[in-house]
């Protein structure tokens, strides 16, 4: 079994959050375990451009795990995209979420 990474940490955190607003609005709806395994392998691939601003890594990485729970049908959606900046910027506000962006993105870069 492997360890948990920050990755999965972070993956975990948004799908929580994203499970209580859910909860809030109608039922349960959690991803499939195959999209998830998808989306750990997209945002593997991810750290090939980890040297860029790390801002736009950040949210890159964000836009991955949101889209391994809404579909990639929504990377055109203009509101989609709004959302995932919003989220970028309440992780990197939150003390948690940053520590979860900066530990995911150097479990990344460790493993180019």
């Amino acid at each position: 079994m492997e360890p948990i990474s920050g990755v999965d940490r972070l993956i975990a955190l948004l799908n929580q959050r994203l499970q209580v607003r859910a909860d809030r609005r109608s039922g349960p709806a959690r991803p499939s375990s195959a999209r998830r395994s998808d989306a750990l392998a997209a945002v593997r691939a991810l750290a090939a451009t980890a040297d860029q601003d790390p801002q736009r890594f950040r949210r890159a990485l964000v836009e991955t795990i949101l889209l391994s729970r809404f579909g990639d049908q929504a990377i055109n959606d203009a509101r989609f995209q709004q959302i995932v900046d919003r989220v970028a910027l309440a992780l990197a506000d939150d003390d948690e979420g940053l520590r979860l962006l900066d530990e995911a993105q150097r479990e990344l870069l460790s493993r180019k």
